[in-house]
């Protein structure tokens, strides 16, 4: 499902919201839409831990701050949540510092409206495949498959170790877990650690070295398939 927030107080995103519905629709995608009066009250929610895939944001002329803070605080949370910004005019004026900003004139045509969703919508779908999702009982997470350096077992919960030094703990088995990632460059260490080669400094003294210093022991008989597994991976 597709999570959208739409932050509109006049109700003129009437029109948006209806095109992403019939574009949606078309390939039986479920979408959720949220309304939100300000940008403010919007903003409570990503700090209480609730974050969607698009958030829709109209602006008056002139009025931009409150929309930029809350695109920073998403961005904190979300590094690669998609903005659609709908404004009276295109101006340089508008330029926000923020990347997957896409801004849509008040008075674009169909046509216009229409090609950009598209381009919206395939560039969400192709993240979808970059990303994995959990949840727990403090919220709901999507990590890229870029920022997770490995994932731990202790007790009845697996530990993700995301870029920061960041730990999130989810009630899984690793196995149920490694099932799940899409993206090969995760590898099965052992039974109580899953590792990402991008963040593999080496292996040396019978353990895998990450780049945080973290180590991760393997048994003899397995050294020489992961030296061969990490130089295959580093092209060599």
């Amino acid at each position: 499902m597709i999570k959208i927030a739409v932050c509109d107080d006049k109700n003129e995103a009437v029109a948006l919201t209806e095109k992403i519905n019939e574009i949606f629709e078309k390939d039986e995608t479920m979408i959720r839409i949220s309304y939100f009066k300000n940008a403010a009250l919007l903003r409570y929610e990503v700090e209480d831990r609730v974050y969607f895939d698009l958030y829709i944001l109209v602006i008056q002329q002139g009025r931009t701050e409150k929309e930029k803070q809350l695109m920073k605080t998403v961005r904190e949370r979300d590094s690669e949540a998609f903005f659609l910004v709908l404004a009276d005019k295109l101006e340089p004026t508008l330029a926000f510092p923020i990347k997957s900003v896409q801004i849509i004139a008040k008075n674009a045509s169909d046509d216009e409206i229409e090609n950009i969703i598209e381009d919206v919508k395939a560039a969400m779908e192709k993240r979808k495949k970059q990303c994995y999702i959990m949840k727990n009982q403090a919220g709901t997470w999507r990590i890229l498959y870029k920022d997770i350096q490995s994932i731990t077992h202790e007790g009845k919960y697996s530990i993700f170790l995301v870029q920061g030094e960041r730990e999130i703990r989810v009630r899984k088995t690793l196995k149920e877990i490694f099932e799940g990632l899409t993206n090969y460059d995760f590898i099965w260490v052992d039974r109580g650690t899953i590792c990402n080669l991008a963040f593999v400094e080496c292996v040396h003294n019978g353990a895998i070295v990450m780049k945080n210093g973290d180590k991760f022991w393997i048994s003899r008989g397995k050294i020489k398939y992961f030296k061969q597994l990490i130089q295959k991976y580093w092209g060599e």
